[in-house]
């Protein structure tokens, strides 16, 4: 569990990977501010949960998918007009199931190198500089669908 600024919400995010090496990424279906941005998949951290058993409960209810397993990437402070956040990104390579839009967003798998071309919620620009710079020879033996 995460010590945080009592304002502040805690969010898993998954950069889930397929054996191509792609990562999924979500559009965002809720009619706010934020509408129509891409995303990588994830939700809040309820209180008593770790960053990794969040990111599984919220990728079985958006996607569909049972985590076996997901690393630590990059976590950071971030903090939007309406709302601060602390960002919890996790690499998901090893997981049960086909993604699918269970909360009829649009879902698609991206090369990372064309995620800076994608309409992207802002706090990911950090993120895919992260992802760009990613042995991804690393996932050769460890994709597991």
């Amino acid at each position: 569990m995460q010590n945080i600024e009592a304002d502040r919400i805690p969010v898993a995010v998954g950069l889930v990977f397929d054996p191509a090496k792609r990562v999924l990424i979500g559009c965002r279906t809720q009619p706010d501010r934020y509408f129509g941005k891409w995303e990588f998949p994830g939700g809040k951290i309820k209180y008593g949960e770790t960053a990794a058993e969040a990111l599984n409960r919220e990728l079985r209810e958006e996607v569909g998918i049972s985590v076996n397993n997901s690393t630590q990437f990059i976590s950071f402070a971030y903090d939007y007009p309406d709302r601060k956040v602390m960002l919890n990104f996790r690499l998901v390579y090893d997981y049960d199931g086909q993604p699918e839009a269970c909360e009829a967003q649009d879902l698609r798998w991206v090369e990372i190198a064309s995620l800076s071309g994608i309409d992207m919620l802002a706090p990911n620009v950090k993120v895919i500089a992260r992802l760009e710079q990613l042995d991804l020879e690393m996932l050769d033996d460890k994709v597991s669908v």
